[in-house]
C-alpha cells in the first residue's frame, strides 16, 4: 500500500518538474532537457551556442534555478490547501531535498 503512494506521489512529482520544463522559452527547455539527458556537457553548449563556457555554465544554473523556484512555489500552495500551512515547512525541506537531488 506504501509503495503505491510512493509510486503516486512520484508521478505528481514527475509531472510538475515536467509541467515546469513546459514552461520555459523553447531554446532554455532544449538546452536543459540536452544537458540533464547527459546528451551535451556545458562545453558542447557553449559551442553550438557561440558562447563562453562560463555562460554556458551560468544559463544552465539560471533554468535550474528557474525551475526550482517554481516547483517550491506551486508546491507550497498545494501542500498548504492539503495538509494545512502548519506543516508547511516540513514539506518544503522535502521539496528542497528532492528537486536538490534532481539537479
Amino acid at each position: 500500500m506504501r509503495d503505491a503512494a510512493v509510486l503516486r506521489q512520484m508521478r505528481r512529482d514527475f509531472e510538475l518538474f515536467n509541467s515546469q520544463m513546459q514552461q520555459l522559452k523553447e531554446n532554455d527547455m532544449l538546452l536543459i532537457q540536452s544537458f540533464l539527458l547527459k546528451e551535451k556537457d556545458l562545453t558542447a553548449i557553449a559551442d553550438e551556442r557561440g558562447i563562453q563556457y562560463e555562460s554556458a555554465y551560468q544559463r544552465v544554473r539560471r533554468i535550474k534555478k528557474e525551475i526550482k523556484a517554481n516547483v517550491i512555489a506551486f508546491t507550497s500552495v498545494r501542500y498548504s490547501k492539503v495538509q494545512g500551512v502548519k506543516e508547511w515547512p516540513m514539506m518544503q525541506a522535502q521539496c528542497i531535498s528532492w528537486t536538490s537531488f534532481v539537479w
